[in-house]
């Protein structure tokens, strides 16, 4: 758990450049891995990151978005193949590198982290992890110009989790407005 809780960590560095961006995904992609092995030794995905978020003094709105947000990409890395052990996902994910998809239409596109609410539009929520929302590379709008329904939805969220306050709330929401 104090691996995990570590890559939690990450969320709160907010320099903007290609290497933090980078580093960013890597570090998730470690945490990936140490959750699939502690998995494997019979621990719950689920309870590790809520217990590694507590640890970090998140509030618990913020705690419980992380709950959900990494155990979801955990299920979706696990259904394209990426804890295979065919190939040398295990190993790409141990250094921080993005799998290979092994299953399904996206076989041989890599996992590569992507956002749930744009950074273009919410910079704030470029390197918080409970943005992040992993999708084949290459994939429909790794980093949308503007703000989707599914986006939009998850502003509320964001706020609750004091991600975003509630007039950066606002202002985003009314942007979502005006484009419909």
């Amino acid at each position: 758990m104090d691996q995990i809780s570590v890559f939690l960590g990450i969320e709160s560095d907010r320099r903007a450049s290609k290497s933090v961006d980078d580093q960013f995904a890597s570090n998730y992609f470690m945490m990936l891995n140490a959750l699939h092995r502690a998995q494997e030794s019979g621990d719950s995905v689920s309870t590790l990151v809520l217990e590694a978020a507590q640890k970090r003094n998140f509030i618990q709105k913020h705690c419980e978005l992380l709950q959900s947000a990494v155990e979801d990409n955990y299920a979706l890395a696990k259904k394209f193949g990426a804890f295979s052990l065919a190939g040398d996902n295990l190993l790409r994910l141990e250094s921080g590198r993005a799998p290979e998809i092994s299953e399904g239409s996206f076989a041989g596109r890599d996992l590569v982290v992507g956002y749930q609410v744009s950074p273009v539009v919410a910079p704030e929520l470029r390197y918080q992890i409970a943005n992040i929302s992993l999708m084949p590379d290459g994939g429909p709008a790794m980093i949308p110009a503007g703000l989707d329904t599914p986006a939009y939805n998850m502003l509320g969220r964001f706020q609750s989790a004091g991600l975003l306050s509630k007039s950066r709330r606002d202002e985003l929401a009314e942007l979502y407005l005006k484009a419909q």
